[in-house]
C-alpha cells in the first residue's frame, strides 16, 4: 500500500510482524536534453576519446603499449607536438580503430612527411633551397625533414599550409 504525499513524494507502507514499515520514496525528474556530439579533432582528443569509448584507464593504455602512464597522459594532453607511430599502432590496436583514426592532420603529415614534401616541391617545381627560403630554415633543416631524421614542428607545417603545402 503506498500514499502519495506530494508530487514528488511517496510513502510505501508494508504490515510486518513487528508493526508496520515506511518506506519515503522521492521521486525525482530531470529533462534530458538532445547534445550535439562533436568529433574530436586533435589526435589528443581522440585518443581520449576513443580510450574511454573502451573504458579503459589512462594506466591500462600504457601498460599495453608498454609505456609510462606519464608518457602516455603527455599523449592525451594538447601540448604533445609528436607520437611514436610505433606507440599509436599499438594504442589503435587496443582501441580497435585505425591508426588514420587516431591522426589529426598535422600528425597525418608528419606519417609519412618525406613522401609529402618531395611530392610537394616538386608538384610546385621548388628546389631544396627555394623552399627552405619559403620556409625560413636551412637547406639542411628541410633535408632532415625529407630524410624524416627529424619531424617539421607544428608552427613549421602551418607556415607550409600558408605557402600553399
Amino acid at each position: 500500500m503506498h500514499e502519495r504525499v506530494s508530487a514528488t513524494m511517496v510513502i510505501y507502507v508494508r504490515q510486518t510482524e513487528h508493526g508496520p514499515q515506511y518506506a519515503p520514496v522521492f521521486i525525482h525528474s530531470f529533462k534530458f536534453y538532445k547534445s550535439t556530439v562533436i568529433s574530436p579533432t586533435s589526435t589528443a582528443d581522440k585518443l581520449r576519446f576513443y580510450r574511454q569509448k573502451k573504458s579503459l584507464l589512462q594506466r591500462d593504455v600504457a601498460d599495453y603499449v608498454g609505456i609510462d602512464r606519464s608518457t602516455y597522459i603527455n599523449y592525451e594532453s594538447n601540448s604533445q607536438q609528436g607520437y611514436s607511430f610505433n606507440h599509436l599502432s599499438k594504442i589503435a590496436l587496443l582501441l580497435d580503430v585505425t591508426l588514420d583514426d587516431l591522426l589529426d592532420e598535422y600528425n597525418r603529415f608528419v606519417y609519412a612527411q618525406g613522401q609529402n614534401l618531395k611530392a610537394m616541391r616538386k608538384r610546385q617545381g621548388m628546389t631544396q633551397a627555394v623552399f627552405a627560403g619559403l620556409m625560413g630554415v636551412s637547406i639542411a633543416a628541410v633535408k632532415k625533414w625529407e630524410q624524416e631524421t627529424v619531424s617539421m614542428s607544428r608552427n613549421k607545417w602551418h607556415r607550409l599550409l600558408q605557402i600553399g603545402g
